[in-house]
C-alpha cells in the first residue's frame, strides 16, 4: 500500500498495483483473448511492422480469393464458349434440314405448275446447303454426331438425281421427271433430313450438358467469393481487436499511472508486455516517476531543514518551486503525445466496436500511435532550430555549387534518379553557402519522401531578370489545394514522422536572403510539386530589393 504524502492536502491511500492490474483485464466478451493480445504485445517488433503484418494477412486472403475467382471465371469464360458453339451448330443443322425440305417444295411446286422458276430455288437451296455444311464441319471438325463421309455421299447422291431430274424436266418429259423424283430424289432427301435431325438432337443434347457445367461452375464461383470474404471480414475483425487492446491496454496502464503520479504517488510504476514503442514509453513514464520520486524525497528532506533552521526555509521554498516547474514541465511534455494515443486509440476502438469492420482509418490511427511518442522530441529540437535561425553571413555565392554540394550529402534512393538543367552563365547571389545548402537539402529530400515508390527529381537554375530562380520538382503525389496554403505553417505537416517546421526553417531563410519560395503544382504530365526558391542577384541589395513578382 502506498499513500500519497503531498503537503498540504488531504490525502488517500492509493493501491499501487492498481495500475498493472488494468493490463489485465479486457471486456468481458473479449477475456478469452487475453493469451493472444499479451503475445501480440510481447513481440519484438514495431508498432508500424506489426501493423503491417496483419495488413498483409487480410490481404493475402483476398488475392487467394482472386485467384480462386479468376481460375473458375476462366472455366466458365470455356463453358461460355461451349454453349456457343452448340448454339452455333445446333443452328447451322436446323437450316441444312430446312435447306433439304426447301428443296423438295419447290421440286413439287415446278412439277406440278410447271413453273421454272423453282428450278432456281432448288440451285439456291443447294448452295445454301453446302455453305452450311462447310460451316458445321469448320466449327466441329471431329464431331461424333454424324458420319461426315455418309453425309458428304447422300449429298452428292441427291446432287446427282436433282440433276437428272431438272434434266428431264427441262426436255418435257414431265411424267418421267415425276417418277425419277419419286423414286430417286425424294427418298434420298429423308437420309438428309434424317442425318440433319441427328446432329440437332446431339448438337441440343451438348448444348445442355454445357449449360448444366456453366451453371455448377457458377455457383462454385459465388460460393468462393462469399466463403473468402467472410473469411476477410472475420479475419480482419479478428486482428484489428487484438491488434488494437494490444495498444489501447498499455496506454491505459501508462494513463493511469500518470494520473497516479500526478496525483502524488511517485511509487507507481508502468507494467506492460509491449516490446515496442509504447514499451519505450513506459520505461520513460518509469524513469520520470523514479526521478520525481527522488526529487520529491530531496523535498521532503528540505522541508524537514526548513522547521529546524528559519533561513534554509527560504532556499528549500525556492527550490520546491523549482520542483514544481520540473514536474509540471515533464507532465506536460509526456501527457500531449499520451493524449493524442489515448484519442487514438479510443477512436479506433470505438470504429471496431461500431461497425467490426477494419477500413482505412484503422491504419491512421494506429500510426497516430507510433508518431505522437517520438514527435515530442522532435518538435522539441525543431522548435529551437526555428527559433534560432542566425542572420545570414553573406557572401558572393554560386548557387549550382551549393546545390552540387547538398546533393553529395543527400541520402539518396537508388529509386529515384535525379536531373540537373543549370542555365550557362548564372549570376552569382549574395548569401550565407551553409544556411542556403540546408534549404537546398531540405527541398530534395522532401522531394524524395514524396515519391517512396521511386520517381525523378528534376532541378533547374535560370537568370530571371534580376534574381536567380531554382525550381525543384518531383513525380510524387502532389500536394492537394487544401494543404498548398499551409505548407510553410509552423507545426503543419502531412508526413507520418514530420514535425512541420523544415518548410518554414526553409521560408525563413530564404526570406533573411530577400528572396521568395513557393510551391505549385507540377502541370507535367508525370504530376508531383514545384519547389520555386528565387533569390536576387549580387548587385541587387537585398534589403532594398522589392519582392518578386510571380512575372519574374
Amino acid at each position: 500500500m502506498a499513500t500519497s504524502s503531498m503537503p498540504g492536502h488531504l490525502t488517500k491511500p492509493i493501491e499501487a498495483n492498481d495500475a498493472v492490474l488494468v493490463a489485465h483485464l479486457l471486456p468481458f466478451p473479449l477475456q478469452p483473448l487475453n493469451p493472444i493480445v499479451d503475445f501480440v504485445a510481447g513481440v519484438d517488433l514495431s508498432l508500424q511492422a506489426k501493423s503491417l503484418i496483419g495488413y498483409l494477412c487480410v490481404a493475402t486472403l483476398l488475392l487467394m480469393m482472386g485467384a480462386f475467382s479468376l481460375a473458375i471465371l476462366s472455366q466458365i469464360n470455356n463453358r461460355v464458349e461451349e454453349l456457343g458453339l452448340a448454339q452455333e451448330k445446333m443452328d447451322l443443322a436446323r437450316q441444312m434440314k430446312n435447306d433439304v425440305t426447301s428443296q423438295m417444295h419447290f421440286r413439287a411446286m415446278a412439277l406440278l405448275t410447271g413453273d421454272g422458276k423453282n428450278n432456281e430455288k432448288i440451285a439456291n437451296a443447294k448452295a445454301s446447303f453446302w455453305q452450311d455444311w462447310n460451316s458445321f464441319e469448320s466449327a466441329d471438325p471431329r464431331s461424333q454426331l454424324v458420319s461426315f463421309d455418309e453425309v458428304i455421299e447422300s449429298s452428292e447422291r441427291f446432287d446427282a438425281a436433282s440433276q437428272r431430274v431438272l434434266e428431264l424436266y427441262e426436255s418435257g418429259e414431265i411424267e418421267e421427271s415425276m417418277a425419277l423424283h419419286l423414286a430417286e430424289e425424294h427418298p434420298i432427301s429423308h437420309e438428309l433430313e434424317s442425318s440433319a435431325l441427328l446432329m440437332i438432337e446431339g448438337t441440343g443434347m451438348e448444348w445442355r450438358e454445357a449449360d448444366a457445367a456453366f451453371a455448377s461452375d457458377r455457383r462454385l464461383l459465388t460460393t468462393i467469393v462469399w466463403s473468402f470474404s467472410a473469411l476477410s471480414i472475420a479475419a480482419a475483425v479478428f486482428l484489428g481487436i487484438v491488434m488494437s487492446w494490444s495498444y489501447i491496454r498499455p496506454v491505459r496502464v501508462i494513463g493511469s499511472v500518470l494520473s497516479r503520479v500526478a496525483a502524488g504517488d511517485f511509487s507507481q510504476r508502468v507494467k506492460v508486455p509491449n516490446r515496442d514503442e509504447i514499451g519505450s514509453l513506459g520505461t520513460d513514464v518509469n524513469s520520470m516517476s523514479e526521478r520525481l520520486n527522488t526529487l520529491y524525497q530531496e523535498l521532503e528532506e528540505a522541508n524537514r531543514m526548513i522547521a529546524e533552521d528559519a533561513n534554509r526555509q527560504i532556499a528549500a521554498s525556492e527550490k520546491l518551486a523549482t520542483i514544481g516547474q520540473l514536474s509540471a514541465g515533464m507532465a506536460h511534455d509526456l501527457r500531449n503525445p499520451l493524449g493524442a494515443i489515448k484519442n487514438a486509440a479510443y477512436m479506433l476502438n470505438k470504429r471496431l466496436t461500431s461497425d467490426g469492420v477494419i477500413n482505412d482509418k484503422l491504419k491512421r490511427y494506429i500510426e497516430i500511435i507510433d508518431q505522437q511518442v517520438s514527435r515530442s522530441n522532435d518538435t522539441i529540437t525543431e522548435l529551437m532550430t526555428f527559433a534560432n535561425v542566425q542572420e545570414p553571413e553573406l557572401a558572393e555565392t554560386h548557387v549550382d555549387e551549393v546545390l552540387e554540394d547538398a546533393l553529395e550529402m543527400m541520402d539518396k534512393d537508388e529509386n529515384i534518379t535525379f536531373s540537373q538543367h543549370y542555365e550557362s552563365g548564372l549570376h552569382p547571389v549574395m548569401a550565407d553557402r551553409e544556411q542556403l545548402q540546408r534549404v537546398f537539402l531540405n527541398l530534395t529530400n522532401n522531394a524524395q519522401e514524396a515519391m517512396r515508390d521511386g520517381g525523378r527529381i528534376t532541378i533547374t537554375v535560370r537568370n530571371v531578370n534580376s534574381f536567380v530562380e531554382i525550381a525543384v520538382s518531383d513525380t510524387g503525389e502532389g500536394i492537394s489545394d487544401e494543404n498548398m496554403e499551409k505548407i510553410f505553417d509552423p507545426l503543419f505537416t502531412t508526413k507520418p514522422k514530420g514535425t512541420g517546421l523544415g518548410l518554414a526553417v526553409c521560408q525563413q531563410i530564404v526570406e533573411q536572403h530577400g528572396g521568395t519560395i513557393r510551391a505549385r503544382r507540377n502541370d507535367e504530365p508525370s504530376g508531383g510539386s514545384i519547389f520555386e526558391v528565387k533569390l536576387p542577384t549580387a548587385d541587387v541589395n537585398p534589403q532594398t530589393q522589392g519582392e518578386p513578382t510571380d512575372d519574374e
